[in-house]
């Protein structure tokens, strides 16, 4: 995983192409091994920098395909990641919906990260009622979202 992380850090290195089963399989480490902390910790901080090394575009999609997993972890380092695409893109249709999932979710620390994430984007974004308005699918997930301060 220290290999990994060099690998992913070194900018002539393209990760675009095997970034989903990456991202994936760095996602079922952190679920499964989270009694040997030196595992868990390490492919947790991989995840964080693949999903910061590459494309707006990408991070999105694998984010977005991540943020329902079983394992509470797992879910943590996906809202902890939507804080920084929050960041780097203008275009936040395709984060709202898993957004409003996250903020609802069990794990207080999956909320934590949602809600933080939800306020950077009321932020930035430059109709922010419209962008929930017409991007989320239910009335429960609009006030919910509405409701992040």
């Amino acid at each position: 995983l220290k290999c990994l992380m060099k690998l992913i850090k070194t900018k002539k290195i393209d990760f675009e192409p095997i970034a989903d089963m990456c991202g994936s399989s760095l996602l079922q480490l952190l679920s499964t091994h989270k009694s040997k902390h030196f595992i868990f910790d390490l492919s947790g901080d991989d995840f964080i920098a693949l999903i910061e090394s590459i494309s707006v575009q990408k991070a999105i999609d694998i984010l977005k395909n991540e943020h329902k997993r079983k394992h509470d972890d797992a879910r943590v380092k996906v809202a902890f990641c939507m804080i920084g695409i929050v960041q780097r893109t203008t275009d936040f249709t395709q984060i709202i919906k898993p957004l409003a999932d996250l903020v609802q979710d069990r794990n207080p620390d999956v909320r934590k990260h949602a809600k933080t994430a939800v306020s950077d984007l009321r932020i930035r974004s430059t109709d922010f009622d419209q962008l929930i308005n017409s991007n989320v699918l239910t009335d429960d997930d609009r006030v919910t979202i509405q409701g992040v301060l």
